[in-house]
Order: C-alpha cells, then structure tokens, then sequence
C-alpha cells in the first residue's frame, strides 16, 4: 500500500510544482493589432471538413500560406495534413475559406499527422515533422515543393527523432529542434529546470549535435547564418553561434521571417493555462505574438490576448502586407488581423 501511495504521490507532486514554476500573472500588454481588427477565420477543406489543429504556418511566395494541422485531441479525424491558402482569402472571408491539400504529402509510412514545417528562401524546399501520435514516433521528411506539389527526396527517421519539433534550412542543410531527450511520458523532465532538449543537423547520411541542455528545445529560425532556437520553458530565444540569448514575455513557440529582419514569434504568457488548454482542462488560453529583431534586441507586441477572448492558445504566426495570421495547435481555424 505505501508503495502505491508514493507511485501516486510523486507525480502528482511533480505536477503541481511544474504548475506554480510555470504559472504567471498575465497582464494586457498594448499591442499593434487592437482586439477590434482582429478575428477568427474558420477553414475547411474542400469536403467543408474543419481543419483543427492548425499548428504551424509558413510564408510561400505571393502571399500563400502552408499550414501544418491535424486534431490532437482526436487524432483520427480525417482533415489532416498540410494545405495552402492564399492570405487575401482570409482577409475578404466573412466566415469560412477552403483550404487546398497539398499533393504529394500522402507519404508511404503511415499517415500524415504533421507538425513543424520549414521552407526555404525560394519556396522552392519544404521540410516537416511527421509524428505518429499512437507509436510516439515520428520522421523529418524533405523534399522539393513545386507546382505538382511536394516531391520527397530524403527523410531522417532515427529513433530520436521522435521528440523532432521545428525545421530550417541553413542553405542545403536542414536544422532540427529536438523538444526533449525522452520519448513518451517522463516525470524527471516535469520537474522545474528540465533542460534536455537539444538541436541537430541531418542529412546526407550523418547528422550533427549543435547543441543541447534547452528548456524545451522549441521554434527554430535563421539570423543571416545564426540558428536562433526558442527556448520555451527559459522564455527565450538563443542564439546557437555565441549562446547569447534574449528575454521574451512568454515561452515562445514556432518562429517566422517577418518584415525588416525580425521573427515573427508566437508566445505563451502562461505556460501553466497553455497545458490546460491542451489538455481540454480549460476552454481558453493566452495568445501573444511578437515581432522581434534579433540583432538590436528590440521587441514589438502585435496581438494580444491575455485570456483568449478573441483566439487561444497561438502557436505560430506570420505578417504579411499589414496581415497578421496566426494558427493555434489546439484551437479552430486562423486568427486573421488587418489593418
């Protein structure tokens, strides 16, 4: 019976002390998108099935977007994968807009439950995470992006690569946030001040460990040839090539190229409401999006939404011809603010 008890006990303990190192007092930040410009944009596939789970965003050339989604709290529903839809859709959109699937994504193992997505400059160079969310495995999968749709041309499937989390290509070779070490359900990286994520290079056969011990190992993006990783769980981006860092109101989450040399960064002011919301324990969480310009430091706050009134939980977010989009790995649809 006392073994029992302590079996119960520890992770419970565990998980209340992650709580209050992780819980914040969220406060209105001002911010350049006033809730009264923004909206929530419900998008369908072309079957009028809601794409849930819209988790990550990327910017493809004249002003598309590639969304990543799949629903993570029912993993078999059938409207997942990744799709593109053009901005101005959103932004003329009263209600809905249909999103196109991307050809060529349907890939032999397995399905497709898609996460991080990366592009390169051109457009021309898509890489994403591919997780399977029955086995806890997953691939990094990559490929030439094309009007056909997507053409595979390699993918990295070791067995770590099951905590892959985001992608950037630097040039010809493709960067990899590994979240945590372990795969699966580990109390040991509960605990406040885990830091076992990490990030590796991969590729033509070998891959290359560029650096380790990060509280969640989370967005990863590039500064001219500087990896920039965010660190979720230190509020943080860091800089890979001097382990200089920047202090962020938030965990940040996925990062995207954003006008005049910044990253656009969705981030988490409560990362304790965050794991509630993602757990269904609550309705609603935070959203802040960021613009940050790495070189100088300098942070502006484009949204603002410090108890998900108008969208919860974001995740990632670009800005685009004074549109801000943004996608939520837990919610519906897009957030579309215009100016």
């Amino acid at each position: 019976m006392n073994r029992l008890i302590l079996a119960l006990v520890v992770p419970v303990t565990a998980i209340i002390i992650t709580a209050i190192s992780l819980s914040e007092t969220v406060t209105p930040e001002p911010a350049l998108f006033a809730h009264s410009q923004c909206r929530a944009v419900n998008v369908t596939d072309t079957r009028y099935r809601s794409l849930r789970g819209i988790e990550d965003i990327a910017l493809l050339p004249r002003g598309e977007l590639l969304l990543s989604f799949y629903n993570r709290t029912l993993p078999t529903a059938p409207a997942r994968g990744l799709a593109t839809v053009a901005i101005s859709e959103l932004v003329q959109a009263e209600n809905a807009v249909f999103a196109r699937a991307l050809a060529g994504t349907q890939i032999t193992l397995g399905s497709v439950h898609p996460h991080g997505i990366a592009l390169d400059r051109s457009g021309s160079r898509l890489a994403f995470v591919n997780r399977n969310p029955r086995t806890d495995t997953a691939i990094v999968v990559w490929g030439l992006l094309g009007p056909d749709g997507f053409e595979e041309r390699g993918r990295w499937d070791a067995p770590e690569a099951c905590r892959a989390n985001d992608l950037a290509w630097r040039g010809a070779e493709l960067v990899v946030s590994l979240d945590r070490e372990t795969c699966g359900w580990s109390m040991s990286e509960l605990m406040p001040g885990a830091a076992t994520g990490s990030v590796v290079k991969v590729g033509f056969g070998r891959e290359e460990r560029l650096a380790e011990g990060l509280a969640w190992a989370n967005g990863l993006a590039l500064d001219g040839g500087t990896v920039l990783v965010a660190e979720t769980r230190a509020n943080r981006v860091v800089n890979l090539s001097d382990g200089s860092f920047i202090e962020l109101p938030g965990g940040p989450d996925n990062m995207n190229p954003g006008p005049n040399d910044t990253q656009i960064i969705a981030v988490h002011p409560d990362l304790f409401d965050y794991w509630l919301y993602s757990m269904q324990y609550s309705g609603t969480a935070p959203s802040r999006i960021l613009a940050l310009q790495p070189d100088q430091g300098l942070i502006e706050i484009l949204f603002d939404d410090p108890f998900g009134d108008v969208f919860s939980g974001a995740t990632s977010a670009v800005f685009y011809n004074n549109t801000l989009v943004a996608g939520s790995a837990f919610g519906d649809g897009l957030l579309v603010c215009t100016r």
